[in-house]
């Protein structure tokens, strides 16, 4: 008979103590980085959904100025009325989260553009019009609010339509003679 002691098969508290936190710190760095992901994702998704409504705007916006005779803005610049050659008005209003576009019955469209501010303004000449819209960088969707290290500039978005119907100007004639 084999008088030897078997030696002891198992674990100690002491090593499950040093797995179990191994374990912990890896889930905590783990569910982090996802987090940090899931967020640099939202905040990419968001800016990608702003620059197709502002490129969705900008088109809209130019072709309804170029067939428009008469461009008015009031006086603090939320409201463009738009004349067009066959008499119709199209009316641009800012709202607290975009732009809407009202041509009387025929249509109405929102340009969603959350977090920030849109003006309309008009040259001198009255035959140049620009919208503004300048989003507030700390306002976005992101599940906290980002340090005062990593704060960016405000982003601003413009876009400039020319009234080309009706303009006699030699340089407009040009243009349309080539």
């Amino acid at each position: 008979m084999n008088t030897q002691p078997h030696p002891r098969r198992g674990i100690s508290v002491a090593e499950v103590i040093i797995a179990a936190t191994g374990v912990s710190v890896l889930s905590v760095i783990g569910i982090t980085t996802v987090c940090l992901l899931m967020t640099a994702e939202q905040r990419a998704m968001e800016s990608i959904v702003v620059d197709r409504t502002i490129g969705e705007l900008a088109d809209e916006l130019r072709q309804d100025a170029h067939t428009s005779i008469l461009a008015d803005v009031n006086e603090d610049g939320t409201t463009l009325n738009l004349q067009q050659v066959n008499e119709t008005d199209i009316t641009y209003t800012c709202t607290d989260d975009g732009i809407h576009r009202s041509d009387g019955a025929e249509r109405n469209e929102d340009f969603h553009l959350p977090f920030g501010k849109s003006r309309f303004e008009l040259s001198v000449s009255g035959r140049l019009v620009t919208c503004r819209h300048e989003r507030e960088p700390t306002l976005d969707m992101s599940l906290s609010k980002p340090s005062p290290s990593t704060d960016q500039p405000r982003r601003t978005y413009r876009i400039d339509a020319a009234l080309l119907a009706g303009d006699k100007s030699p340089e407009t004639r040009d243009k349309g003679n080539q």
